[in-house]
């Protein structure tokens, strides 16, 4: 395990349970170990990557609603580009 952080891993992981995968699938996934995964979680990066997906998400929700409390999103309606 390298000791320096890699951003653009953790957002990826960061989006992948923001979805709803489990951390052991998104260990698998991108080659971690879900210790890793754990200890990312708790990083700045992380908590900040996550805080960005839930205000897209609410931006997106209030959008399709119109207003409406009766808007259904999928993971496709969310989609945000990682850039770091």
């Amino acid at each position: 395990m390298p000791k320096s952080l890699n951003p653009k891993k953790i957002c990826q992981a960061c989006r992948l349970h923001f979805y709803g995968d489990e951390l052991q699938d998104i260990a698998v996934l991108i080659d971690v170990a879900p210790s890793t995964l754990t200890r990312w979680k708790k990083t700045d990066i992380w908590i900040n990557y996550e805080a960005k997906l839930i205000d897209e998400w609410h931006q997106q929700r209030l959008h399709l609603s119109g207003g409406s409390s009766k808007a259904q999103l999928t993971r496709s309606d969310l989609s945000i580009c990682v850039r770091v």
